[in-house]
């Protein structure tokens, strides 16, 4: 089975961070590495649109990239 994924570099402040998280495990994203201001979790190519569009509602900021 052949799964396209993409990596996502989310800009959280620490106030915003919980809502990212919950956010992330509705959507099945793992989150592969944290910092004090930033998230990178990695998501099925399909549910990048509506994963956005959540994480914009959240005040969040995303970029992503491919990886196959």
């Amino acid at each position: 089975v052949a799964r396209e994924l993409m990596l996502v570099k989310v800009a959280v402040k620490p106030e915003q961070r919980q809502g990212a998280l919950s956010i992330a495990d509705i959507f099945r994203a793992k989150v592969g590495d944290g910092s004090k201001d930033s998230l990178i979790m990695e998501i099925l190519k399909y549910m990048i649109i509506c994963f956005h569009g959540m994480m914009k509602l959240n005040g969040t900021s995303c970029r992503y990239s491919s990886i196959m």
